[in-house]
């Protein structure tokens, strides 16, 4: 027994060992071949100034400076904040391969493989080269999911704070993984339902475990909350801007009246730079100096967070099925080839400029030449930017896969299955309910939990055609 379990251990860690050297082979090659540092504006922008300053984003993820902070101005060299996204991008492929492996307990060569198309996903070594806090989410999110895998595999209750710390972490990345990390942190250890009866917590243990996930989810929410909000001098909230983003979102479903409700004047919707009513339109709505968010927020004054707030609360109390069907359609703009190529135009950069005296600004500080922000040549973008298809089919794939291995994971008595099941439906639910304008980058974190579903389903079929691979 000792020798099977010396040769298993001995067998994993070579496995281990070699997908971690394939994996930064191919992240350090491809780091080689395209090392150009790229910006996306506003948001590069405000990150590095954010950077090098005690200015916190109001409308920005507030963490992600401090990791441009700690290398690229630590050093002096900007290309250093690239190689530390790089290593974080490897760390994501380690923790799928990890979780695949030891916890669903997948084949390691179709782990191995699956961890190696990870490592090659366009969109994840595009954002490995930009100044954009997608790399750094994906990894906190990845690391909580894996964390609650291990929890669902030992049951030991210090698992649960780990979930707790990293989902707040996530959204301190990346807002749009909040209503998923609310459900999984706080809500975990009902995901044991699917385990066998023997294995499951006792009653009042598996209660016990559920309490403290809820508070532990609501206690490190409120205090980043209270800290976010401390910063601009309001209240607790995930974002300053957070009410104006949430009516951005819903701005085609403003009528007057709602004007009128907060004594606005209604006349104020006359003028704006598109058609309110055009749900295409909501991006412009948000930025544009004379769109629909800047000119209530400039109307409210002092009050024009609340303002924003009521009248989304308002919205979304009278018109829920609106919400879900102007979602619905933004989720099927990936069909319309033309305009869906113009918002991946725009995810690549190309559609935007750098502010005034940016350039300047960082050849000075960096000594780094950012006149050419996009670098079309690069192999990460020319990848990126033919991955259109690849990126619809994930999306499009990701709901329909994860409702099947949900129920094979009830048949298999498999909650680690089930969480990762439900992580890829809340996502792509997420992506479809909240999202103000097909953005592909908001994808980024769907992919490494649609490797993880693909190869469970792979690995089950294998085993369901009876063959037995050596490992």
């Amino acid at each position: 027994m000792n020798a099977i379990i010396d040769h298993d251990t001995r067998s994993a860690l070579r496995w281990t060992l070699g997908v971690a050297a394939t994996v930064l082979a191919i992240k350090f090659a491809v780091f080689a071949a395209d090392p150009h540092v790229r910006f996306f504006f506003g948001d590069s922008a405000s990150y590095i100034h954010a950077a090098l300053s005690d200015w916190v984003p109001p409308d920005r993820s507030p963490t992600y400076p401090f990791l441009i902070r700690f290398t690229a101005v630590a050093t002096g060299w900007l290309p250093s904040l690239l190689l530390a996204q790089t290593i974080i991008g490897a760390g994501i492929c380690l923790m799928v391969f990890s979780t695949l492996t030891r916890t669903l307990h997948v084949a390691p060569a179709i782990s191995a493989v699956a961890v190696a198309l990870l490592a090659v996903e366009p969109m994840q070594l595009f954002y490995e080269r930009s100044v954009m806090a997608e790399t750094a989410g994906t990894a906190c999110f990845v690391a909580m999911l894996a964390c609650a895998c291990v929890y669902l595999r030992d049951r030991r209750w210090p698992w649960l704070i780990a979930v707790a710390a990293l989902g707040i972490a996530s959204v301190s990345f990346r807002m749009n993984l909040l209503p998923v990390v609310l459900v999984i942190s706080a809500l975990l250890p009902l995901a044991l339902t699917f385990a066998q009866r023997p294995s499951r917590l006792g009653l009042r243990r598996w209660m016990a475990h559920l309490a403290l996930a809820i508070v532990a989810t609501a206690c490190l929410h409120q205090a980043y909350k209270i800290a976010n909000g401390s910063e601009h001098d309001l209240a607790p909230t995930y974002m300053a801007y957070e009410p104006l983003f949430r009516l951005g979102w819903l701005a085609p479903l403003v009528e007057p009246k709602h004007l009128v409700r907060q004594g606005l004047d209604p006349a104020l919707l006359n003028g704006l730079p598109a058609d309110i009513h055009d749900r295409r339109t909501r991006e412009i709505q948000l930025w544009n100096e004379r769109g629909l968010i800047p000119v209530l927020h400039k109307a409210g004054g002092d009050n024009g967070f609340r303002i924003a707030g009521k009248i989304s609360q308002r919205i979304l109390r009278e018109q829920p099925l609106a919400v879900v069907r102007m979602g619905w359609d933004t989720f099927m703009d990936h069909l319309d080839a033309d305009y869906a190529r113009e918002r991946l135009a725009n995810d690549l950069g190309s559609t935007n400029v750098p502010p005034d005296g940016f350039v300047a600004r960082i050849d000075e500080i960096f000594d780094h030449d950012a006149s050419d922000w996009t670098h079309v040549e690069g192999l990460s973008y020319r990848a990126f930017a033919g991955s259109r298809w690849l990126i619809t089919g994930a999306v499009f794939l990701i709901g329909p896969l994860s409702i099947v291995l949900v129920v094979l994971a009830w048949r298999r008595r498999d909650p680690a299955l089930a969480l990762l099941s439900f992580a890829g439906l809340g996502l792509v639910a997420a992506y479809i309910l909240f999202s103000h304008i097909l953005v592909f980058r908001y994808l980024h974190p769907l992919m490494p939990v649609l490797v993880m579903l693909l190869a469970v389903a792979v690995d089950r079929g294998r085993r369901s055609a009876g063959l037995n691979w050596r490992s």
